[in-house]
């Protein structure tokens, strides 16, 4: 039995450095954060989203030749369905992040990044290349700056989406 203790606590901190140094190391770059409730985790998650909802709201009232825009958020799920596809942003608890689906991007996973008080393209974390993807994309980092630069990729228009920067 001394010798299992033992030898567990010789292998117990190498493993963790394999399995959760590196990630740390690469998410303190970014200074991801890693919520000390879940309740925090609601509560900014719900914040981004529910902004998310009403710039875009604002955007298509205001800009109506644009096509219809169901925009809805309804139990941590984000539904933006235009002529041109449907973006979905739902909540993950269990990881403490928002999930991407766009017809142009394809999905994504998001953390949020205390230092910078915005939601991070998890690739950007994880330290991976986000160019493999080979799409013109590739280089938005944020949640908001992506949402942002799909709809002028869309529409051609910037004005009205400015709030989606601080996403």
């Amino acid at each position: 039995m001394h010798r299992i203790l033992r030898l567990h606590s010789i292998y117990t901190p190498r493993l963790s450095t394999v399995l959760h140094g590196r990630r740390n190391r690469l998410a303190s770059l970014f200074n991801s954060r890693f919520f000390n409730t879940e309740s925090e985790y609601h509560y900014k998650a719900d914040e981004t989203l529910e902004n998310m909802q009403d710039i875009l709201d604002f955007y298509f009232e205001e800009n109506p030749d644009f096509g219809s825009a169901d925009i809805t958020y309804a139990s941590g799920v984000l539904t933006i369905q235009l002529p041109q596809g449907t973006w979905v942003l739902n909540k993950q608890t269990p990881n403490r992040q928002i999930w991407w689906s766009s017809p142009l991007t394809g999905p994504r996973r998001y953390e949020f990044a205390e230092k910078r008080n915005k939601w991070v393209w998890s690739r950007f974390i994880d330290k991976q290349d986000p160019k493999q993807d080979g799409n013109k994309f590739s280089n938005t980092v944020y949640l908001g700056e992506t949402l942002k630069q799909e709809m002028f990729e869309l529409f051609l228009e910037k004005k009205g989406l400015n709030g989606l920067d601080d996403l």
